[in-house]
């Protein structure tokens, strides 16, 4: 693994975004050079040993341009305004800050040609662009990033996103889209929450074949970030935590609809992945991302493996099994010269059987003890670096799920986390003026939109998988907050940025991002269903009023909007669990066995909270019970938990 950190080596006088710098490109008039970049990344690695640690790139950029380099890690706001459909990212922008001219995963010959190209162009020009940005008006508000989708009246929003999801289904490899393909976890929950087996079972098939693929690293678990080709082959191996948070949560929803073995598996592998190398073991958070592992030009380094490896590391029979189960072969070596081809389930063990004429137990002897020796000998390679930042998100995301994966797989100690993680973003992130910043460490870090809905979002999760009352109190306070702080005065949507927060030439322009808005809607209508507070559903009635027009047209981001339009238009089933003797018991079967989008509510007549009328659920003394509600309605109120989930099966069938 290389240990040179992003930027080093290139002898490029970078500046900081800010006030100061843009000041310097008014005054002189001189256009800016921004890059765009993450802390990890194959392509990041090769584009700045190629190309801009070149003399040539360095003595245009120093020319001509302000240069700017900006962490889209830090700074995702800006990342989503400016880049150019990936990592990395350059542009060139006026000095004020608009988009001249950008660029993504450029070559030499492309950088070299915009440097050339741009400077001299706006420096000719530069009385006519200016004139073009102030007809385009004073900074003010978008109201949203997406295009406006033309009015169809005999389809409802739900339709569209359907067709959308269908049309861009692959039937022969699985997935959606062709290359570069990544998984699409809010597509595949989507699908699953739809009810209809016809959009299902491409969320089905699509777990099965990533599960199996070289997307999944099949010895130390866990996701790449995307694969190059249709066919789910030759994988950028950076690993992110927010990756495959999402991921988990749609393998665990899977098991619990179809208590397929194959999906726990695959989602307690990620889980082992996470706490073996994202883990922080003394605050308990997890990092951001574990970077490729690759020298730039080479990503096999460090998870490939060549035959003749898997030869030298096994010995015969178990070297033949293995191959063979992995798909380790000269033909499905990598193309940058290696011998080395990424590991992908290519025969089940009962295939491996027969092909070596060995009884089933045998081979699955072999597998064992080949995974496990070629993980001790992968463990000596030089490894990957980890990024060492807690991004609240992230985090928050995954605190749910910890919770509901220690009801799954009976794991205590995933609760205990779980509850860590959320005292310490209340503790490290949360601010007095309202909202969580953008990292959990105490420091000045930005507040953005999507950090404070995913927080509302975790916050609800945990509360559902763990009944503890404070954490739906932190995640009303947290949407309060948005309200007051990052939803605009004239429409229901919340805005990138706190506004006045930076007003730097174009960036004081906010906008609202249509994913994250997405998400907030699904933020308040579960809060209304938790809290029973009528002003949320209203407010997430408004907001998917704003967006309806706005639905992008075959495009798999608005998976996340009928997601959450789905779940406003048709509720879902509600359980009150009312406490006493043998509620933990009742939650744990809920938790196991009760699709994801069950809410779960919990009732202490003792203790009157906002949410918990005593008059509903008068004391028996001390007896738990559980009340089934559909469609508003309370169907069952027993203390036999399988009667109510029973009940709630029938409901759906009939349904």
């Amino acid at each position: 693994m290389s240990s040179r950190k992003p930027g080093e080596g290139m002898n490029i006088p970078w500046h900081e975004w800010g006030e100061e710098t843009f000041s310097y490109a008014q005054e002189n008039d001189i256009p800016v050079f921004l890059y765009l970049f993450v802390d990890w990344g194959h392509d990041q690695h090769r584009f700045e040993l190629n190309v801009l640690a070149s003399l040539e790139i360095r003595d245009l950029v120093r020319n001509q341009y302000v240069p700017v380099r900006v962490n889209s890690l830090i700074r995702p706001d800006l990342f989503e305004r400016y880049n150019q459909g990936g990592w990395p990212s350059i542009c060139c922008l006026s000095p004020t800050g608009e988009l001249l001219h950008g660029l993504s995963r450029p070559t030499f010959d492309q950088t070299r040609s915009m440097l050339e190209q741009v400077a001299p162009y706006y420096k000719e020009h530069r009385d006519e662009i200016r004139q073009k940005i102030e007809q385009a008006g004073a900074p003010g508000e978008i109201l949203f990033d997406e295009v406006e989708r033309p009015n169809r009246p005999d389809e409802s929003p739900l339709q569209w996103v359907k067709l959308d999801a269908l049309a861009l289904y692959d039937r022969k490899f699985k997935g959606f889209g062709r290359f570069p393909k990544s998984p699409k976890p809010d597509t595949l929950q989507f699908l699953l929450e739809s009810g209809d087996d016809t959009l299902a079972v491409p969320a089905y098939e699509t777990l099965n074949t990533i599960s199996q693929s070289q997307l999944y690293d099949h010895l130390g678990g866990g996701f790449f970030r995307y694969c190059d080709d249709e066919a789910w082959r030759f994988p950028h191996t950076e690993k992110l935590l927010s990756d495959n948070v999402a991921l988990m949560e749609v393998l665990l929803d899977a098991y619990r609809r179809r208590k397929d073995e194959r999906y726990e598996q695959t989602a307690n592998g990620i889980l082992q992945f996470l706490e073996n190398n994202l883990g922080d073991e003394e605050t308990g958070l997890f990092f951001a991302a574990l970077d490729s592992a690759s020298e730039p030009g080479d990503r096999s380094s460090y998870y490939g493996w060549s035959l003749s490896e898997i030869v030298e590391v096994l010995d015969e029979p178990t070297s033949n099994v293995v191959a063979a189960h992995l798909g380790i072969e000269p033909g499905a070596a990598l193309p940058d010269g290696s011998g080395r081809c990424f590991p992908e389930i290519r025969a089940s063990a009962e295939q491996v059987a027969l092909q070596f004429r060995q009884q089933v137990a045998e081979t699955v002897e072999h597998l064992a003890k080949g995974m496990t020796s070629l993980m001790q000998y992968r463990s000596q390679r030089p490894k990957p670096q980890i990024v060492h930042v807690f991004l609240t998100a992230a985090n928050a995301r995954l605190m749910g799920l910890l919770a509901e994966h220690a009801m799954v797989e009976h794991k205590p100690r995933s609760l205990q986390r779980a509850f860590e993680i959320a005292d310490l973003i209340w503790e490290n992130a949360h601010i007095e003026d309202g909202g969580v910043r953008h990292e959990i460490d105490g420091s000045a870090s930005p507040l953005f939109f999507a950090d404070q809905v995913e927080t509302v979002l975790g916050y609800i999760r945990l509360y559902r998988a763990a009944g503890r009352g404070k954490d739906l109190v932190r995640a009303e306070q947290t949407a309060h907050d948005i309200l007051q702080r990052f939803v605009g005065d004239n429409v229901p949507a919340g805005f990138d940025t706190i506004a006045g927060e930076t007003a730097i030439g174009a960036e004081a322009i906010r906008f609202m991002p249509f994913d994250t808005n997405s998400r907030w809607m699904l933020a308040m209508t579960e809060l209304h269903i938790m809290t029973e507070d009528e002003t949320w559903r209203e407010h997430a009635l408004h907001l998917a009023e704003a967006m309806k027009s706005r639905v992008p047209r075959y495009r798999l981001i608005n998976s996340t909007y009928g997601r959450a339009l789905a779940r406003l238009l048709s509720p879902p089933p509600v359980v009150d669990l009312i406490t006493g003797d043998g509620t933990g018991e009742m939650r744990l079967e809920l938790v196991r066995n009760a699709p994801s989008e069950v809410q779960i509510r919990a009732f202490d007549p003792d203790q009157v909270t906002p949410w918990t009328p005593v008059e509903r659920y008068p004391s028996n003394g001390g007896s738990g019970r559980a009340a089934l509600i559909v469609e508003g309605k309370r169907k069952l109120l027993t203390s036999d938990i399988e009667e109510v989930l029973e009940t709630f099966a029938n409901s759906t069938a009939s349904s």
